[in-house]
């Protein structure tokens, strides 16, 4: 018999390609990522666009869809508009019940004065009065107007406190989607030269533009939201003034086109607002107390209607 030797066994040549077969993993789950996220953050960014369209353009909407009230007609020959005194006490004598809080001056010359009220029931009230003849032309709930819920809907879905969840996880998906979106864009430029007028290549050169206008949108509305609101506005504590200072004005601060009715009208300063001073001080001098600004009226504030 003839014993045949077996060929020796050759080992395969390590693969250089290790490397790139790691990259392209890294890039396809990236990939992957980026498809399935857009799958959830679409429809927020749909939401959020269309609510905030309508919300900017509401000086615009509002008078096409109330004219009656949005519009002050002014007299022949009258070159001067009523007191303020004398619009409240219509506004005052048309709805006895409500309490009214603040006034906004017309923007326009045929625009209304604005009162802002508050009913009984506690639903807030806009009162619109022709600034020529003080005449009341009616009252609208801001909730429940076009703009009312449109800001609703951007603010929480109308939903609660879910529905902030929700739109602000949304929107943080949006920025990680866009985050991911750059990284694909420079990854794939190489496969974009070779195909330069493919719809992905069309679809990264218009996302690499477009991402920019979206982050800048999502940086700057997220510390309007409920977590991110709650974490960006934590201010560093201070330390409590001397002893035996001068007492400063707690003044409020108000929107140029914001007056007090009356004096109830004017907040006072909270409980966070008072310091207690420890040890005697000296007589006839007043402790120093911080000056106190009123947190300014945001969208998501109930009764931010038409201005």
């Amino acid at each position: 018999m003839t014993q045949i030797d077996p060929r020796p066994r050759v080992r395969p040549a390590p693969s250089r390609g290790g490397a790139r077969t790691t990259s392209g993993g890294l890039f396809r789950a990236v990939w992957r990522w980026h498809f399935f996220a857009s799958i959830v953050v679409v429809p927020v960014l749909l939401v959020l666009a269309t609510t905030g369209l309508i919300y900017l353009f509401r000086f615009q909407l509002e008078p096409l869809l109330h004219p009656d009230l949005l519009r002050a007609d002014r007299p022949a020959g009258m070159d001067f508009q009523q007191p303020y005194s004398a619009q409240m006490d219509a506004a005052e004598r048309a709805y006895p019940d409500a309490t009214l809080l603040a006034v906004a001056e017309p923007r326009s010359a045929d625009r209304p004065t604005v009162i802002t009220a508050e009913m009984p029931d506690g639903t807030p009230r806009e009162i619109y009065v022709n600034p020529w003849g003080a005449e009341v032309l009616g009252s609208l709930n801001p909730d429940t107007t076009v703009s009312g819920y449109a800001v609703r809907l951007h603010a929480d879905l109308m939903a609660g406190a879910w529905g902030d969840r929700l739109m602000e996880l949304g929107a943080c998906w949006a920025l990680v989607t866009a985050l991911l979106g750059y990284y694909l864009f420079w990854r794939g430029r190489r496969a974009r030269s070779r195909r330069p007028r493919s719809l992905r290549s069309w679809h990264a050169r218009i996302g690499a533009l477009a991402g920019v206008g979206l982050v800048t949108l999502l940086v700057s509305g997220l510390p309007w939201t409920g977590f991110w609101a709650h974490r960006s506005r934590r201010s560093p504590p201070t330390r409590a003034p001397p002893c035996g200072a001068l007492t400063t004005a707690l003044s409020p601060i108000r929107p140029p086109h914001w007056t007090s009715p009356s004096p109830t009208a004017t907040r006072s300063p909270g409980p966070r607002a008072r310091r207690r001073c420890r040890g005697p001080t000296t007589p006839g001098t007043a402790v120093r107390s911080p000056t106190w600004t009123p947190r300014s009226r945001s969208p998501r504030t109930k009764g931010f209607g038409i201005r």
